[in-house]
């Protein structure tokens, strides 16, 4: 994976009977497997100057695997920072390096929504493919992790991230298991208390060592949710004073 500019991560999905490689931020906030065209990133404002000269879009017309709008029905997506509208296609896809055969798995004929518009996505990928629950798809679409466990290919039905904080440095995206080489100590697993996001529970929230109270209240659950696709934190309005 790739740090861009300390503000999201990107790697390489290859879609199609060519391959395409195409840039891709994995989303644990969301669970829809969306890839653009080239139409898409050509027609947004935000992305017509393109701030990677490798994001291009995906030219399905190149595939000879492609199956388009295969639905009959739109579907679209808004995020905090734009939205995508596009059909139900599908193709297929190579997770890892299709060269190497012995770490990349191939999934045929997978359906995702393919994005003929986009507004506001600001060039800097060409797929944002969702990871969180399957409750949070679209009625009918297999999440791409999801649609990983059931070849039975891993070594562990997890995935993990490695997120540098020097943009020369190497991220990673690792399916199957943890890299222990990564980090040093124990890792502590939280109990997931909302099965959409990824969301668990906290116990109170510090501003400058002092308690905000924002978790005071029993019968209200205080949670916090890990969001690999966005570099914001946010928090409720009413608390933004205190932030």
């Amino acid at each position: 994976m790739k740090n861009v500019r300390n503000i999201e991560y990107s790697t390489i999905l290859y879609v199609g009977s060519e391959r395409q490689p195409i840039v891709t931020t994995f989303d644990t906030g969301s669970c829809n497997p969306w890839i653009l065209t080239k139409e898409a990133i050509e027609n947004d404002p935000t992305t017509r100057n393109g701030t990677d000269k490798h994001v291009k879009g995906f030219d399905y017309k190149a595939s000879t695997t492609f199956k388009k709008d295969i639905r009959n029905e739109p579907i679209g997506i808004g995020f905090g920072t734009g939205h995508l509208r596009g059909k139900f296609c599908s193709d297929n896809i190579v997770v890892g390096n299709p060269e190497d055969h012995e770490h990349s798995i191939e999934l045929e004929d997978f359906v995702f929504p393919l994005a003929f518009s986009s507004m506001d996505m600001q060039g800097s990928f060409e797929a944002l493919v969702g990871l969180a629950y399957p409750q949070f798809c679209h009625p009918g679409i297999t999440g791409i992790f999801d649609a990983l466990m059931q070849k039975q290919v891993l070594h562990k039905n997890i995935y993990s991230f490695y997120l540098s904080e020097n943009i020369h440095e190497p991220s990673e995206l690792l399916f199957g298991d943890v890299n222990h080489k990564k980090f040093t100590g124990d890792i502590r697993w939280m109990p997931v208390v909302y099965p959409k996001f990824f969301s668990f529970q906290i116990d109170d929230i510090l501003f400058n060592g002092q308690s905000t109270g924002f978790c005071d209240d029993p019968k209200v659950p205080c949670l916090a949710t890990p969001d690999s696709g966005t570099s914001y934190f946010t928090v409720p309005h009413e608390f933004g004073p205190h932030v």
